[in-house]
């Protein structure tokens, strides 16, 4: 028999419920946010997002101290508590990929990324805990269904600006071996069968929102996912987030900095940094704000990129493989549209934005020629 997993067996919380003061004074002592001499003597948790969006449970730490400071709220990511689940989301790596991205990489984008206090997994259990910094007093949610303005946007694409830059060049990295490749065999296989088994409840749910070119594909789409995964890794490749979209970004309140946080890096792959920048612009900017300024976001990102030091990677190269991955991102829009339960009237109003979106975005930038054969790198853009 299987011998049960406790906090014990794996030696911290898996489960928000099972937090303690003293396991969480130990946390905060270690990162150096309790005061000298402090105790954290009371926690109460509260739910805020079972499942919601990665297979597990996010709770709010209330928290009482004695004797010093800490944050009087904290957010608490941990794994589903089915094993059956959790062995699902083994396959994707997910929990995995979070834990080390706030482990080894989140330091070096300061504070775009909410601060960790702690981030730990146990890897035969799969079961982890990630407590962040509470950021709903200075930050209020992104909204995917109503879109970014053009100013959102221009915040978006400097964090995005700061994490490429910093890791251009991932694949001549050793350290950042461990994250999958957007043509390796985590994504490719993943992201195929996944278009293949969700194209049937994309169509019959929005069958006026997709665009007759791409229902005249239909499921055969799927077939080209490895080709468009090949053709983006080879532009340069850097860290990107992969599921940027607003639903995992916070904007600042009034008097807060920076003016972005993104949240839930579960997702992390080495790709092109126009994989979240396609990702960001085709689905998820308010109506108008792409067909109105899309060039000058993508002139807005590739400046801030040669502003951070990246050379070599002209305008023109950009544009072609932003094309490339406006088409992939058809993938993530089928997937979510498609497979995932629609509840509730948010969740058909975002799902539809994505599949209208991402569709439009593929007409008006021609990006069908781009198959069966994919272009070289290099011809100039419009």
């Amino acid at each position: 028999m299987t011998p049960e997993v406790t906090s014990a067996s794996v030696g911290f919380p898996i489960a928000a419920s099972d937090i303690t003061p003293e396991w969480l004074t130990q946390v905060l002592a270690d990162d150096g946010a309790l005061g000298s001499g402090g105790i954290v003597t009371k926690v109460a948790q509260r739910s805020i997002g079972a499942g919601a969006g990665f297979m597990g449970d996010v709770a709010r730490l209330e928290i009482e101290y004695a004797g010093g400071r800490g944050p009087a709220t904290l957010i608490v990511k941990s794994a589903a508590a089915s094993p059956d689940v959790r062995e699902v989301v083994r396959g994707y790596r997910n929990y995995e990929r979070e834990v080390a991205f706030f482990s080894l990489l989140a330091p070096a984008l300061g504070d775009q990324v909410p601060h960790a206090y702690v981030a730990s997994i146990d890897g035969p259990s799969n079961h982890f805990v990630l407590a962040l910094e509470d950021l709903g007093a200075d930050y209020r949610d992104g909204d995917q269904v109503a879109g970014a303005t053009l100013q959102e946007a221009y915040d978006c694409l400097d964090v995005q600006v700061a994490l490429h830059a910093r890791f251009w060049s991932a694949r001549a990295r050793p350290e950042l071996g461990w994250i999958p490749r957007v043509d390796g065999e985590f994504f490719v296989p993943t992201m195929t069968g996944a278009f293949g088994t969700s194209w049937e409840g994309a169509v019959s749910r929005f069958p006026d929102l997709i665009p007759e070119p791409l229902r005249d594909l239909g499921a055969d789409f799927a077939q080209h996912v490895a080709g468009l995964s090949h053709r983006l890794a080879q532009a340069p490749q850097t860290v990107v987030h992969s599921d940027f979209r607003l639903d995992n970004v916070m904007f600042a309140r009034a008097g807060a900095r920076p003016p972005v946080k993104v949240l839930d890096w579960q997702g992390l792959l080495v790709s092109a940094g126009v994989h979240d920048v396609a990702f960001l612009v085709s689905q998820n900017l308010a109506d108008g704000v792409r067909e109105a300024s899309e060039h000058e976001l993508l002139h807005h990102y590739h400046h801030g990129l040669v502003e951070h030091g990246v050379h070599g990677y002209t305008f023109g190269q950009l544009w072609d493989d932003y094309r490339v991955a406006v088409l992939l991102e058809w993938v993530y829009a089928v997937i979510i549209g498609g497979s995932l339960p629609m509840t509730t009237d948010r969740s058909r109003e975002l799902f539809a934005a994505m599949v209208r979106r991402s569709g439009q975005a593929i007409i008006d930038l021609d990006a069908l020629t781009l198959m069966p054969d994919l272009p070289a790198p290099g011809v100039p853009a419009k």
